[in-house]
């Protein structure tokens, strides 16, 4: 019942957001002059050189006009694309330059590649909208630090993660159940990892590479299927797994992690 509560609470909370962003009257103020240009070019409807809230709001369906601008440095202004439920494949892949974006607020769908290689940015909220990661949708965001994927998604495609190399702890919120193939691939500077109760299997290799892991907190009671290679040699020697009280022995038994030098309880 207070998990049915909360998620009630979640959702009057994002549509009051999303009702106050539709409110806003006038032209939007682009901080980047460039993206600015982009968006009037794209989707300026009534011709006077600039983007209105309303106008920004009508959009629904992303296009390509940002691929491959390596010159492009902020976007926060994608907020106010409310009508947005799905970010196009490759829709911002190798926009080398830009370091900070914020996601519209019913954002559904992050497609495959679509920020392939955005090498700069170091943050980015996922909203509790969304409801799909596909294969390497952040693929070789390097300077990401801390990342928490909203338990709205059921499961994290291979390689969404991969090459995320200054991620230092990921957060994996309750409702997420699948881990996909390289999934948190090479994330070299992670050490934390919390897994949730829902979770049910962890893909082939979905840490493999991230050897700097530290802490591993898994609150599934019954230990999920683990993928061949799932965590590195290292981590599984050195690193600390905690588990649900009363599921040590299970875990000790369980494929994969039985490998585990030390399993103990939550606190």
């Amino acid at each position: 019942m207070m998990k049915i509560r909360l998620f009630a609470l979640i959702a009057m909370l994002m549509s009051v957001c999303t009702l106050a962003i539709h409110a806003q009257k006038g032209n939007i103020e682009f901080a980047d002059t460039l993206v600015r240009d982009i968006c009037v070019s794209n989707w300026d409807k009534d011709g006077d050189g600039n983007l209105s809230y309303e106008e920004a709001a009508s959009v629904t369906e992303w296009n390509t006009a940002f691929r491959f601008n390596k010159y492009i440095i902020s976007f926060d202004e994608l907020k106010y694309f409310t009508g947005l439920t799905h970010l196009a494949p490759g829709a911002f892949s190798d926009c080398y330059g830009i370091n900070r974006i914020t996601l519209p607020p019913n954002i559904e769908t992050i497609d495959e590649k679509a920020f392939w290689s955005c090498i700069n940015i170091s943050h980015i909220t996922l909203p509790q909208s969304l409801r799909r990661l596909e294969n390497s949708c952040f693929y070789h965001c390097e300077r990401m630090v801390d990342l928490t994927v909203p338990g709205g998604v059921d499961s994290i495609s291979d390689q969404a993660f991969m090459w995320c190399q200054w991620v230092q702890k990921a957060t994996l919120e309750e409702g997420v159940s699948y881990l996909g193939e390289y999934s948190f691939h090479m994330c070299r500077s992670l050490e934390e990892v919390t897994l949730p109760s829902t979770i049910k299997s962890i893909g082939y290799m979905a840490f493999w590479g991230s050897d700097a892991i530290k802490i591993i907190n898994c609150k599934a009671q019954v230990p999920p299927k683990a993928g061949s290679y799932f965590f590195e040699k290292r981590v599984l020697m050195e690193a600390m797994l905690f588990v649900p009280p009363g599921c040590v022995d299970a875990y000790r038994a369980a494929p994969g992690w039985k490998d585990f030098t030390f399993i103990s309880e939550l606190f």
